[in-house]
């Protein structure tokens, strides 16, 4: 009666089939028959059946009833509850089947084991062998350095992705910052500080009442307001303004990119705050000393031709007023004294500038050198132009860009009316000069566009087709005040080119 042999797989590491034990074998025979495989480990895994013939040719009578064989000195032999009841089983089945076995030494079938174990193996998995303690030791001193080192790899190779991946993600973040539209002065006011002349510090400047609200506005909108020293503000009385620049644009993407180091740029806008009796002075110096002036200034502060200038004269109605009193006055004293005093073209010494002599210089001024003029009478217009002139300088670059795109397309988008009406009055505000309250008083008197254009053709029959609408009544200017004025007559004519007129090129 042919045995089986039984193999016992306990390949608890996965390498291969070191943990294999064999247990029993027939007498006698040629070639064994197919092995019994029991196999103890948990992983669904196949285990290959071992020729025994080499083993059992050397000495036909070894069976060995339990070998379990230590291949890789790990202390890892010892069998477990599981296993000894496989044992156990595999026990029955050889007292069964064979009652004339005989047991083997461990030792001896441990010989047998390796020399099997060489000839069936490929050359490769039989290189290991059981080494000497001292080379055991320095083997794993070397493993223990290298999977050292491999982790340490592994972790710098994980931080460089992590560290690649926040970069990444914090320039998409800033790549849509500088990239987010901006429509409001407010938001685009922080990007502007303002640089003021050290002499605006003093109580007696110009601006002394004005800058403590100023202060005010700027620090709320993210700003700050500095003073320059003497020596670097050669002009008294200017405001300039420096931006922080954190995007550059790219023409070809048509999108701001970000900028790896931020930098400070200075505005090509320069403010320079004089009173009226300043301008006055200069004027009635003569020899053309104001132009003069302008172009000291642009010098002195190292501006080129591009270059702005906003001259913002303080009190210069004030002036006017007060000139016209005092010639009122003065006409009044001369008729009393029976003299003509409207005979003299000359100035007398000590006489006032006339209007009409400042206001042909600053349009010199204005022509000449390329200057803007600005004229603030109370502390608090003071307050608003120079305030909205920074956000105005802020926002400019913006508005560029946007106008280079559609400049026809409004800048708000399409507006929205939730009724007839209301979508014609906001048609009606598209023309040119055409106010809310101008469109809410053509609605009343014609309160739809049909009616509209019923009424134009019944008054081109009449042939006043183009005053029809003069009459119409505007209730409220643009701030709000009421007015009971009507709609003149150029706009009424306007109104009517544009709904009724032929010429295509009248509107462009």
């Amino acid at each position: 009666m042919n045995q089986h042999p039984i193999i016992i797989s306990s390949d608890d590491e996965g390498d291969g089939y070191e943990g294999i034990s064999f247990v029993g074998s027939s007498r006698g025979i040629v070639r064994a028959a197919a092995p019994i495989i029991v196999d103890d480990d948990s992983e669904d895994e196949q285990v290959r059946p071992i020729d025994l013939d080499a083993l059992l040719a050397s000495d036909p009578d070894v069976v060995p009833i339990v070998t379990r064989v230590d291949i890789k000195g790990k202390g890892k032999a010892a069998a477990g509850p599981s296993r000894s009841i496989m044992l156990d089983e595999i026990d029955h089945l050889l007292r069964s089947t064979s009652p004339g076995v005989r047991a083997v030494s461990k030792p001896a079938a441990e010989v047998k084991l390796a020399s099997t174990r060489r000839e069936v193996m490929p050359s490769d998995q039989g290189k290991k062998r059981r080494m000497d303690p001292e080379r055991e030791s320095l083997s794993k001193e070397d493993k223990e350095a290298l999977k050292a080192q491999e982790k340490k790899d592994k972790q710098l190779a994980k931080d460089a992705a992590k560290a690649a991946k926040e970069a990444e993600r914090s320039y998409q973040k800033k790549l849509t910052e500088v990239n987010r539209l901006r429509t409001s002065k407010n938001d685009t006011v922080r990007e502007i500080h303002l640089y003021l002349s050290w002499d605006l510090e003093s109580p007696s400047s110009p601006i002394a009442g004005a800058l403590p609200e100023i202060r005010t506005r700027v620090s709320d909108n993210f700003s700050q307001i500095h003073f320059l020293h003497e020596e670097a503000s050669p002009v008294p009385g200017v405001i300039r303004f420096k931006r922080h620049v954190q995007a550059r644009w790219d023409s070809a993407a048509k999108r701001w990119l970000p900028l790896d180091v931020t930098r400070w740029e200075w505005e090509n806008t320069v403010v320079v705050i004089v009173t009226a009796e300043e301008i006055v002075d200069k004027i009635a110096a003569g020899g053309g000393l104001l132009s003069g002036w302008a172009s000291d200034v642009r010098l002195a502060l190292g501006l080129v031709a591009s270059d702005h200038i906003i001259v913002m004269i303080k009190g210069l109605q004030k002036y006017y007023a007060k000139t016209k009193s005092l010639a009122n006055r003065e006409f009044t004293a001369a008729a009393r004294a029976g003299l003509d005093g409207a005979g003299s073209a000359h100035l007398a010494p000590g006489a006032r500038v006339p209007k009409e002599t400042i206001e042909r210089e600053l349009v010199k001024l204005q022509v000449g050198e390329g200057c803007f003029l600005v004229h603030v009478e109370k502390t608090e217009d003071i307050e608003d132009w120079v305030f909205n002139l920074a956000a105005d300088i802020a926002i400019r670059p913006y508005k560029l860009l946007a106008k280079s795109h559609l400049n026809f397309a409004p800048q708000d988008g399409i507006k929205k009316g939730a009724t007839p009406g209301d979508a014609f009055e906001l048609m009606l505000q598209e023309v040119q000069g055409i106010t809310p309250s101008a469109a809410a008083g053509i609605a009343a008197e014609h309160s739809s566009f049909n009616e509209l254009m019923e009424a134009f053709e019944a008054a081109e029959r009449r042939g006043d087709a183009e005053e029809m609408l003069q009459d119409c009544e505007i209730r409220n200017l643009r701030n709000g005040v009421a007015n009971g004025r009507r709609l003149n007559k150029a706009l009424a004519k306007r109104v009517y080119h544009v709904f009724r007129g032929q010429d295509s090129l009248a509107l462009a």
